[in-house]
């Protein structure tokens, strides 16, 4: 018949065990702070009409400066207000006041600190030339980094 402590300690070992597994089962990893000393740059041009591109592509857990710059002769709205509610913001300054979009005076240029957290799929257009085209797509896709 086995002692009395050594049932206690095999129960206790199986217990422990038993933890580290459904701890190890569940528990999410953590992703890593982002860099944004050093943030991956997108650059997109915007004209009367048009986005350049239209299919913006960002990856989770990586620091982006969106780089847009006017090279129109009017004032271009990038608006996107789903993206801009998804993601932290490192420069919200760059935003309107409601956080809908980023406007880009003629000629100039806006740089957008941001980081996305989930997976989306985002619409992007602006307020004044959608009618004639003027739209695109953001996508998050997830990091996978080891």
């Amino acid at each position: 018949m086995p002692k009395p402590n050594a049932i206690r300690v095999s129960l206790l070992l199986r217990l422990l065990g038993l933890a580290l597994a459904t701890t190890a089962l569940f528990s999410v990893p953590a992703m890593a702070a982002p860099n944004w000393s050093r943030p991956e740059v997108f650059n997109v041009v915007v004209t009367e009409d048009i986005f350049a591109p239209s299919h913006l592509v960002f990856r989770t857990g990586v620091a982006y400066r969106l780089h847009i710059e006017n090279q129109g002769e009017e004032l271009q709205k990038f608006a996107a207000p789903g993206f801009f509610g998804a993601v932290e913001i490192h420069t919200p300054a760059v935003l309107n006041a409601d956080q809908s979009e980023i406007d880009i005076p003629a000629g100039e240029m806006r740089d957008f600190l941001f980081v996305a957290e989930q997976p989306r799929a985002f619409k992007l257009r602006s307020p004044d030339y959608d009618w004639d085209g003027m739209t695109g797509d953001i996508v998050i896709t997830r990091s996978f980094e080891p």
